[in-house]
């Protein structure tokens, strides 16, 4: 209820404008893996067809999405085709309250071949020397080469910022699990950050000016109502 007050409802991440094509261009991982400079693909939107690794999905912790921390959903997608090649898909943020998050990640991750539309993004997975010690479903760092030999799949270098399609219902965009409204794609939210820690920092002192009113006034009303010579006593 307090982050609702300060920060109001999770902004709805709306599917950007396309660089080519109705929904990005499907892009072959060997195109990712061979370019020269693999910077220069990034933001590129694309469609990938492929399947999940379920089983290694992992989350990180402490991973803020417009003003609020949470819990970055990572599973790697192995290509369709028998290229040999993955690529790991960050499929969107969900908050720390989130119960029986495992679980419902089990549930709600397909094991057939599916679409995937996102955009190419550098990998901002915290960092990579920390992530040594780190294994397991919740961490909060990961190295992608590190990772990669962990489940004996070759990874591209770059990750997949997974997006809402073009024909996804606004509302359907805000009531799912994840949220994608990532921070490379929408810079304006540190705004929305800075906004609601100054919310938060007015509120607290609102609140200390408001309790000390109130002990004033009670000190008063105490002292009024004693009877005349009662502090002689």
């Amino acid at each position: 209820m307090g982050a609702w007050t300060l920060w109001g409802r999770m902004p709805s991440a709306q599917p950007l404008p396309t660089t080519g094509g109705y929904s990005g261009e499907v892009i072959q991982l060997n195109r990712v893996v061979s370019a020269a400079d693999p910077s220069s693909l990034q933001h590129s939107q694309v469609q990938l067809v492929g399947r999940f690794k379920a089983e290694h999905t992992v989350v990180l912790k402490g991973r803020n999405m417009a003003g609020r921390s949470g819990f970055y959903v990572l599973t790697p997608l192995v290509e369709r085709g028998n290229t040999g090649l993955a690529v790991l898909v960050q499929r969107g943020w969900v908050p720390s309250s989130t119960p029986n998050l495992a679980q419902r990640l089990q549930h709600l991750t397909p094991l057939h071949d599916l679409v995937i539309h996102g955009r190419l993004a550098i990998p901002d997975l915290g960092v990579a020397s920390d992530a040594a010690g780190e294994s397991g479903f919740m961490r909060q760092n990961l190295n992608l080469s590190a990772y990669a030999g962990e489940i004996g799949v070759p990874m591209a270098p770059l990750v997949v910022l997974e997006e809402p399609e073009t024909t996804t219902r606004a509302q359907d965009i805000q009531n799912g699990l994840f949220q994608r409204r990532w921070p490379e794609l929408y810079p304006q939210d540190k705004n929305i950050a800075r906004n609601g820690w100054t919310a938060l920092a007015v509120a607290m002192v609102l609140a200390l000016l408001s309790r000390g009113v109130l002990r004033r006034r009670q000190s008063r009303a105490h002292l009024n109502s004693e009877p005349d010579g009662a502090s002689t006593l």
